[in-house]
């Protein structure tokens, strides 16, 4: 699969904003500038993920897309030493709207905030049943963090910080 790497990707038209060259995001991404990818499908299929990466700023963001371009959940990674963490999760739900939202249209937003030392915080906001909420979250016991630690990404090689299939949260949902 080739990659597309640019400025920006707009989701909403499934295309680079301000495309730049493989050696321009090489070169951004060893300096720790901003630069954003996402794969070239050579068919009519929407990409289905973007990346943004800021590696000196502590930025890195993994966007899932729905098939009609919305934002459907969103990965946000910050570094730690050597790695990443992912200490965000949040989910987009846009109930029954069959076009492109934007995710401040969205119906429904639930936010996991994680820290590694075993604790998060849930955020829901609810348009429909006016529903909102904080919740504490821990760890339950034979539950660990594992799977939320990445490398850093050499560049090129993305598939492990945008693999969607991650292990069930850690953090007991309720």
């Amino acid at each position: 699969m080739s990659l597309f790497y640019c400025q920006r990707w707009n989701n909403r038209f499934d295309k680079p904003i301000k495309q730049i060259t493989a050696e321009e995001a090489e070169r951004r991404h060893r300096a720790g500038e901003p630069y954003a990818v996402a794969p070239q499908t050579g068919d009519s299929a929407r990409a289905d993920r973007s990346i943004e990466l800021a590696l000196r700023s502590g930025h890195v963001r993994v966007y899932f897309y729905d098939e009609y371009g919305r934002v459907s959940f969103l990965y946000i990674f910050s570094p730690r030493g050597e790695k990443l963490f992912l200490g965000g999760i949040v989910s987009y739900d846009y109930g029954e709207a069959a076009e492109y939202l934007g995710m401040s249209q969205s119906v429904r937003v639930q936010k996991d905030e994680y820290w590694p030392e075993g604790t998060g915080l849930r955020t829901v906001q609810d348009e429909r049943t006016g529903e909102s909420f904080q919740q504490e979250l821990f760890l339950a016991e034979g539950q660990s963090f594992d799977d939320y630690w990445e490398q850093v990404p050499a560049f090129g090689d993305y598939a492990s910080i945008a693999r969607a299939e991650r292990s069930k949260p850690p953090i007991p949902f309720g």
